[in-house]
């Protein structure tokens, strides 16, 4: 069994409802469900404060049986919680090289266009997958619905600002004239902005939704 199935037999073991346990850790219910389904993981201290309200140990609830336990007696409960978190710290340096692949698109953005510059559209792509899929709890976000409202009026101004600022520059300051070249440029520009537009936007959200997920545990 999985650390979320572990946490529910134990509560349901304890004989206590979701209700009662959410009230002993001062937390809501639905962060009670969201442990229990495995959407998010309780950190170290509370998975410690479970196990005294559940009358049983950190290591039952992490699911290790007596002939693991043995094995694992030399590594620190700490270390074995990050070891499930493992995901959530790939998604993390995913999003740490979003920052820095965002400082490369505004650099092409900003300089006389060219087809090269676009390398960096499919990379920006990858890293956002990577936050996407190996990042938990999205709900956090898609939930809240005043912030997804101002979240959808943000995208469209991002990608028209992105967009307006690589066409002035290159067809008033760089003066490209050749209406095959400005074709192109208008192709090339809608992939670049919409690219750059998803990754600022994840700079925003990440954070916020991260800082949410660690408010609820």
């Amino acid at each position: 069994m999985n650390v979320a199935e572990n946490l529910k037999e134990a509560r349901q073991a304890a004989g206590l409802t979701q209700v009662a346990v959410a009230q002993a850790m001062n937390v809501s219910r639905k962060t009670i469900s969201s442990w229990e389904t495995g959407r998010s993981m309780p950190s170290i201290d509370i998975m410690q404060e479970l196990a005294k309200l559940y009358h049983t140990t950190p290591n039952q609830l992490l699911g290790e049986t007596e002939a693991n336990s043995a094995k694992e007696e030399a590594i620190s409960y700490r270390t074995r919680l990050i070891r499930y978190k493992r995901w959530g710290y790939i998604s993390k340096y995913a999003f740490f090289l979003d920052l820095f692949l965002i400082l490369g698109g505004i650099f092409a953005l900003l300089t006389p266009f060219d087809l090269k510059n676009l390398w960096i559209v499919p990379v920006l792509i990858i890293d956002l997958s990577v936050i996407f899929l190996y990042e938990s709890n999205w709900k956090t976000i898609t939930t809240n619905q005043p912030l997804m409202r101002k979240i959808m009026i943000v995208i469209p101004l991002i990608f028209l600002a992105v967009f307006a600022t690589g066409w002035v520059l290159n067809n008033y300051i760089y003066t490209l004239s050749n209406p095959t070249n400005l074709a192109i440029l208008s192709c090339g520009l809608l992939i670049l902005a919409a690219s750059l537009t998803g990754s600022i936007v994840m700079a925003i959200i990440f954070p916020l939704k991260r800082l949410t997920v660690k408010k609820t545990n």
